[in-house]
């Protein structure tokens, strides 16, 4: 029998959340938990997730439905380009692959007939590069969103959807984590909490 407790995705999430709403609607502390991070206050509840429908359930809440559907398409371009099912949130994997990609792409340049390759590309980094700039986050220049993976753009198709998925999540906070949440309650137990509106979007698929 499946565990009523356990959340297996955002649909299941949504048929959860009238019966949470009236159980823990009007409870301060997780009404606060759950502005910071949804997630973090169902497990305070007593929820559990599967690994996919956390992931799925926080790229919904980080990037909205709309933002949802093109991660999850650059996603899947980036696993099928790849050959591989991991998580990109396994950083040491995904820069691990994106060398190998990289490597395989450019030793199938044309060469000329003193074996360089004809047209001129930047040379492939090393793993230690892809892992720092994996590291760090794209910037803003003049209003623009600038990314140092973007050089390596024309050189594999793993890059263009990793470039997309950079963008999203640098426009979009990351959730509270487990050790912002104590700064949290102790900011909002100092000030009056005035009403707070629970949503779901009903029409997001799954």
């Amino acid at each position: 029998m499946k565990n009523q407790k356990t959340i297996s995705s955002v649909k299941d999430l949504q048929l959860k959340m009238p019966k949470i709403i009236e159980e823990y609607g009007n409870n301060q502390e997780i009404t606060v938990l759950a502005l910071a991070n949804p997630i973090l206050a169902l497990r305070k509840i007593g929820y559990q997730f599967t690994v996919e429908a956390e992931e799925q359930i926080e790229t919904l809440i980080r990037f909205g439905p709309e933002g949802k559907e093109e991660y999850e398409k650059a996603e899947s371009e980036i696993v099928n380009r790849s050959k591989e099912d991991f998580s990109l949130r396994d950083r040491k994997k995904l820069s691990s692959i994106v060398c190998k990609c990289l490597s395989d792409s450019r030793g199938g340049d044309e060469k000329t007939a003193t074996g360089k390759t004809s047209k001129k590309k930047p040379a492939i980094p090393s793993l230690q590069e892809v892992e720092k700039i994996l590291g760090e986050s794209p910037v803003i220049v003049n209003g623009n969103y600038r990314d140092p993976l973007e050089v390596y753009a024309a050189l594999d198709p793993i890059i263009p959807p990793l470039l997309t998925i950079r963008k999203l999540e640098a426009e979009n906070p990351r959730l509270a984590s487990e050790e912002d949440i104590p700064q949290i309650l102790q900011k909002a137990s100092n000030s009056v909490l005035q009403s707070v509106t629970f949503e779901l979007n009903r029409n997001t698929k799954s």
